[in-house]
């Protein structure tokens, strides 16, 4: 009788405890559905239909120098995420620039397209049933870009939809010319390529090696060691031709151009 008694007290004090979770668990849930937050994401970014990935920290420099010569404009993809659940309609985001007039800075409709514009608003926005966006923002071949580098500083703002998830990831910077720029990959992957980083010597695999995607890792050993071999081979034949006024080829302050041995 006694083991029985112990039984049920054993068996109601479960069910007490499992309510009472129950309902710490659901009111917990409730508070923090009805406090959505909004952050730039900071660390590994997977692309799995390119099979490509980077690491975003919170800032990027870019360069129209490594891109075509007709092409007029570029975008830079910001993943920005959210803190909560998903939401059965489409929730804005409020993006501003907080360098405004200040040395180098961006100017809206000169260097980039603004974030309330027509052309973007739709996408500056978290779709219905999704917590992440990939912001595009978009940047003009400026004629002012030859000469300088100028800086597009943003800021997740709070709004009817969002609070801003932490101070530390609500700031996010572009960097944008069109002069020579050593690609942030540089060191981690492509100088062990192509050996040590020159403007001269980029500008030489772009137009004669054909190779242009300095943003992305290259993890195929066979692909790394063709780049090489083309490169090495490329230079060589570049060199020997007598219609080439500036062979052997040169850096400004006169360095040969060199790439590493296959």
């Amino acid at each position: 009788m006694n083991v029985m008694k112990r039984y049920r007290l054993f068996i109601l004090l479960v069910v007490v405890l499992s309510s009472f979770l129950g309902s710490c668990d659901e009111q917990d849930v409730i508070r923090y559905e009805n406090d959505p937050r909004i952050y730039f994401y900071k660390g590994i970014v997977y692309d799995n239909v390119a099979r490509t990935s980077y690491t975003q920290s919170d800032s990027v420099k870019r360069s129209f120098f490594v891109l075509p010569d007709t092409q007029m404009w570029d975008t830079v993809w910001v993943d920005i995420r959210t803190m909560g659940f998903p939401t059965d309609y489409e929730r804005p985001m409020k993006i501003v620039q907080t360098n405004v007039g200040e040395p180098f800075a961006a100017v809206e409709g000169k260097h980039y397209i603004g974030f309330d514009d027509e052309r973007v608003k739709e996408q500056v926005s978290i779709a219905a049933g999704q917590v992440k966006r990939m912001l595009p923002v978009i940047f003009y071949r400026d004629p002012s870009l030859e000469k300088d580098s100028v800086r597009l500083e943003i800021e997740i703002q709070s709004n009817e939809y969002f609070s801003v998830g932490m101070d530390t990831l609500s700031h996010f910077m572009v960097e944008m010319t069109a002069k020579p720029s050593k690609p942030r990959l540089w060191n981690s992957v492509f100088s062990y390529i192509f050996g040590d980083w020159g403007a001269k010597k980029m500008w030489f695999i772009m137009r004669y090696v054909g190779f242009t995607d300095f943003e992305n890792r290259i993890s195929d050993y066979a692909y790394q060691t063709y780049l090489r071999g083309r490169a090495a081979e490329a230079l060589a034949e570049y060199n020997a031709d007598e219609r080439n006024e500036d062979r052997p080829l040169r850096e400004a302050d006169g360095t040969l151009v060199k790439f590493l041995d296959k």
